[in-house]
């Protein structure tokens, strides 16, 4: 919008300009120009098998949208105190299975592979390796422990897209 301002300001004509000031301010009271994050949920990425250790973010699993996210307060063997991370002061206690460790977008995740098995072609010929991840973390993994020693990735295309050609329920 400070691009169309100067714009504005270059207009020779006065009435003009006044009419022109006049609908963006306008449109400023109805409309949000720019990235607007604080419209949309924080994405999350779930950490199977991570352990809840006071500190963690988590989620409960009963809310795969991940519209609350607390922070492990205390462990103990058979429950886990959680308070919300809106600051209320709000605790609560539930099973540790009922949880599941989440980190949000921007935050750092120091990423392991675990070997599962694998293909081997013979001898010191290379193989392939399944890599079940997020793709952005993959890559993440992959950029720090091989970068330029990986010929060829293969990923999964964007889900959800609301596509009408793809040959699946995209939606």
């Amino acid at each position: 919008m400070a691009r169309i301002d100067d714009l504005i300001g270059l207009v020779e004509d006065a009435a003009l300009r006044r009419e022109l000031q006049s609908a963006t301010a306008e449109l400023r009271r109805h409309r949000r120009f720019g990235l607007v994050f604080e419209q949309h949920i924080p994405e999350t990425t779930a950490l199977l098998g991570y352990p809840l250790r006071p500190g963690v973010t988590v989620q409960r699993r009963d809310d795969p949208a991940a519209r609350h996210l607390y922070r492990v307060l205390n462990v103990q063997v058979d429950a886990v105190t959680i308070g919300s991370l809106d600051g209320t002061g709000d605790t609560e206690t539930r099973a540790a299975d009922e949880l599941l460790a989440v980190q949000r977008l921007g935050e750092p995740i120091f990423p392991g592979l675990a070997s599962v098995g694998k293909v081997e072609r013979g001898g010191a010929r290379p193989y392939h390796a399944v890599i079940n991840a997020e793709n952005y973390h993959a890559l993440q993994l992959l950029v720090y422990l091989y970068e330029g020693q990986v010929d060829v990735l293969y990923l999964d295309p964007p889900y959800n897209t609301g596509a009408k050609d793809w040959k699946y329920n995209n939606n």
